[in-house]
């Protein structure tokens, strides 16, 4: 399972707006639609609504990169088919998400870091895509390749 190196920059980069994007949106979708708690016990503010918002976020940002620069991804990585392998990379980016609030709720800690304000620290950054980068390979690999 090699991805070959002409589509690797683009890939990755996707594979982190497909994480990132199910943070975010999952953030805007919950603020505006939030009602049932996701995790209470790890992260009281996520909600089953935020997240699934944020999985179809990640989904359209998927799909719309394929379609907008098809010349930087693989030739047979269709939008539909970047939209489909979209839906478990967000997921795992939420699961990874809530592993690090686990983390943190263990070490008593709210904040991973407190360089930037608000912002929690680069684990708090990169927390999404720990887990939503392998499976991103992963899927990427074995699909397109």
């Amino acid at each position: 399972l090699v991805l070959r190196l002409d589509h690797g920059m683009s890939l990755l980069i996707w594979i982190i707006a497909v994480a990132k994007f199910a943070d975010v949106g999952g953030l805007l979708t919950g603020m505006a639609f939030g009602r049932t708690k996701l995790a209470p016990n790890l992260s009281p503010n996520k909600t089953r609504e935020g997240a699934a918002g944020g999985v179809l976020w990640s989904v359209a940002i998927g799909a719309a990169a394929v379609a907008l620069f098809p010349e930087v991804f693989p030739a047979n990585l269709s939008p539909f088919l970047a939209g489909l392998i979209a839906v478990p990379v967000a997921i795992a980016g939420i699961c990874s998400d809530l592993f690090e609030s686990a983390v943190k709720r263990e070490a008593g800690v709210k904040d991973s870091g407190k360089l930037i304000p608000g912002i929690g620290g680069a684990f708090d950054l990169t927390d999404s895509v720990l887990l939503a980068a392998p499976v991103g390979y992963f899927l990427l690999a074995r699909v397109v390749y």
